[in-house]
């Protein structure tokens, strides 16, 4: 905190300066003010008490319009502003609203120091006297309790800037009790509590040490505990608008069963990839791990060398209380053909490739077939056997491979029967490999 020249100026014409005998005899003193300056037993009050009592200071004087538009162009014979001392062509004046004072300033000192937006409209004489007393009891206040607006200030959002979430049992006696405190400051200021309440001041601040202790060791406890609330999931939460979810983990500070299915932010997942690689193992899947790119988890299965992966929204809406230990909550059981019915192919074109093969494998031991080109995947498009015309069928291939996942896999479903009543359903016209050889050499020569 500095009082610069122009300051020093404005506050000596001042009426607020004449509360403040200490800080009037360092002024006459000195040109400007720095924390040097002042003697030890006026730090605090210069710290917090002089900004007050400078914005006070600028409420005192108001302008009229010549503020604006100067009153009078000098030309050579310039006069010193009052504020900084340089001379200065162009006459503004500014006038105590208290004290009635003239005084007048440079252009650029108007500017300064003065709110042009509320000349007008500035505040009365009377608000200005009773803004000097609640100054006034600020000083006092402040000599009991340094630094006491922000101590409310930073009581009030203490508790959302710690890394892991405070359940509301431990959050919300604290933030009354902040809240109380501005409160009970506010009205001393203004008049309306009277020095009694001091003493209910000092007991609450006093009493949140000991508080502040209780939340930093919940902090240091619960920072490696998997299920923990923390500040980047309700950050999380926030940007997707589920203030459902969010208000119950605020409520609970860990995650549980009314919210295991909502959440899956970065940091959370990562934290207990080992629990889910197990349930991965335990149904028998090689967990790969985590692709935070596609947003979920990684797997493969039996003999498989296809990638499949399982979005985290997926996996944890069904599978979340088998990751809380708590599977008999859970919507659908953990077993590896629920798991593959929701997974996807990892959406890279040499995977399909490697799904394809595998698949044209299994069906040609049933005496059926699947026929592509690289150009058909791009379109999403195959072509599978129909064994009633012994031609092929046009299909979706997102939809073959949504339907085909469990033979690839080695699972018990589909049967054969299932793909072929598929196929049968499929309407369109039918292509023997002569047809389709022909249509993809028009295609080619367009």
């Amino acid at each position: 905190m500095n009082i610069s020249r122009k300051q020093r100026n404005l506050l000596l014409y001042s009426e607020i300066i004449k509360e403040y005998k200490w800080l009037h005899k360092l002024l006459l003193k000195n040109e400007t003010l720095k924390l040097e300056d002042v003697p030890q037993e006026f730090i605090t009050d210069f710290t917090y008490v002089v900004p007050v009592i400078l914005k006070q200071c600028g409420e005192e004087w108001k302008g009229d319009e010549n503020v604006v538009n100067p009153v009078e162009d000098l030309g050579a014979n310039r006069k010193k502003c009052r504020l900084c001392g340089t001379p200065t062509r162009y006459l503004c004046y500014i006038q105590n609203k208290i004290n009635g004072k003239r005084i007048n300033i440079g252009r650029d000192c108007a500017e300064d120091f003065v709110d042009l937006n509320s000349l007008v409209d500035g505040k009365t004489k009377g608000q200005l006297i009773a803004n000097a007393k609640e100054v006034r009891r600020f000083s006092e206040i402040n000599k009991r309790f340094p630094g006491l607006e922000q101590t409310i200030e930073a009581w009030l959002h203490r508790t959302e800037k710690y890394d892991i979430v405070l359940p509301r049992k431990m959050e919300e006696p604290y933030n009354e009790s902040g809240e109380v405190l501005r409160d009970l400051y506010r009205n001393y200021l203004k008049g309306i509590e009277s020095e009694q309440v001091i003493e209910e001041i000092e007991a609450r601040i006093s009493s949140e040490k000991s508080t502040i202790e209780m939340f930093e060791k919940y902090q240091e406890t619960n920072r490696n505990t998997p299920f923990i609330a923390t500040r980047k999931m309700i950050h999380w939460l926030k940007n997707r608008a589920d203030q459902k979810t969010e208000n119950i983990l605020r409520e609970n500070g860990k995650v549980t069963f009314e919210t295991v299915s909502y959440i899956w932010e970065k940091e959370y997942v990562d934290k207990h990839i080992s629990i889910v690689k197990e349930l991965f193992l335990a149904v028998g899947a090689n967990f790969l791990g985590i692709d935070h790119e596609i947003g979920g988890y990684t797997f493969q299965y039996g003999r498989s060398r296809v990638t499949l992966y399982i979005s985290f929204k997926s996996f944890f809406e069904l599978f979340g209380n088998y990751v809380l230990g708590e599977g008999d909550r859970s919507p659908a059981a953990l077993t590896i053909n629920n798991i593959i019915k929701i997974s996807q192919i990892v959406n890279d074109h040499n995977m399909k490739i490697q799904y394809l093969d595998e698949l044209k494998f299994c069906l040609r031991e049933y005496g059926n077939d699947i026929d592509y080109e690289d150009e058909d995947l791009d379109s999403n498009t195959i072509y599978i056997w129909d064994n009633e015309v012994s031609k092929f069928a046009k299909c979706k291939l997102s939809e073959i491979i949504r339907l085909t996942k469990g033979i690839v896999m080695g699972l018990p479903k589909p049967t054969i029967n299932n793909i072929e009543s598929f196929v049968a359903s499929l309407a369109g016209k039918r292509f023997s490999r002569e047809e389709l050889r022909d249509i993809r050499d028009v295609l080619s020569s367009i």
